[in-house]
């Protein structure tokens, strides 16, 4: 862990290395393994069997061994006889415009959790804005003098610049002029009841959920959460002929 800190990775993926390293260590040791010199490949293919995430053990495992290898802890580079895992790609779940305006349209925007509401799923679906990033929100991310909102993104640490567009700016403006019994918080979307705290992303998700049972359009054997959102942005922007690299 400190050899990745050393280096540059950022804590969640050190945390997500560590759980398949401690997992891996775990499987060595209940084969009879007193020490990782005793490693053998069969012990690696024992281990991979019997893990439950064997797409994550074949990405996370081989980089553990490389370092032991590197650091002279093992004298062979076992990192190549990991087996290959891929699980099978599932199309994303898209919903056309007519049925995102569905959606937006089965919200009450005359209370305030439907102000919130409505702005949260205007923000999923107009800017495809995953659902870490709208908690994350905060009035310094918002820059009316520009129109912009600006961010860095939670997952890839990337900074992104998007349009404050009209309907989203109204959308905001709405919630936040109703708000401010609430006010304190330098996060955007609230909790409306003590502790008034940001949502989290199973909040967001929940939401989206909820309007997608209000609004009746047909989600079986589709996914309904606000990733589905994002999908369906995507796919709006490449039937308007949008390049793939700006989408």
């Amino acid at each position: 862990m400190s050899f990745m800190r050393k280096h540059g990775n950022k804590e969640s993926t050190i945390n997500v290395r560590r759980v398949y390293c401690a997992q891996f260590l775990c499987s060595l040791e209940s084969q009879g393994l007193i020490s990782i010199g005793e490693l053998q490949p069969i012990h690696i293919y024992d281990a991979f069997i019997s893990t439950f995430s064997k797409e994550g053990f074949s990405k996370k495992i081989p980089l553990f061994l490389n370092y032991l290898y590197n650091q002279h802890i093992l004298d062979k580079n076992y990192s190549t006889l990991v087996p290959k895992y891929a699980t099978p790609q599932i199309l994303p779940t898209v919903y056309n415009n007519e049925e995102i305006e569905c959606l937006l349209n089965a919200v009450n925007q005359s209370t305030l959790i439907g102000k919130r509401d409505y702005a949260i799923l205007m923000i999923a679906s107009r800017l495809g804005l995953r659902a870490s990033d709208i908690c994350n929100l905060s009035f310094e991310n918002i820059h009316y003098d520009t129109e912009t909102i600006e961010i860095i993104q939670i997952k890839t640490g990337a900074m992104q610049v998007l349009p404050l567009l009209p309907q989203i700016k109204i959308a905001l403006d709405s919630y936040l002029l109703e708000r401010k019994a609430l006010n304190g918080s330098q996060y955007i979307f609230l909790r409306n009841f003590a502790p008034f705290l940001p949502l989290s992303r199973s909040a967001i998700w929940s939401i989206t959920n909820k309007y997608f049972n209000l609004s009746r359009v047909y989600t079986t054997s589709r996914k309904h959460g606000p990733h589905s959102l994002r999908s369906s942005f995507a796919s709006s922007l490449i039937t308007e002929n949008v390049p793939y690299s700006v989408v």
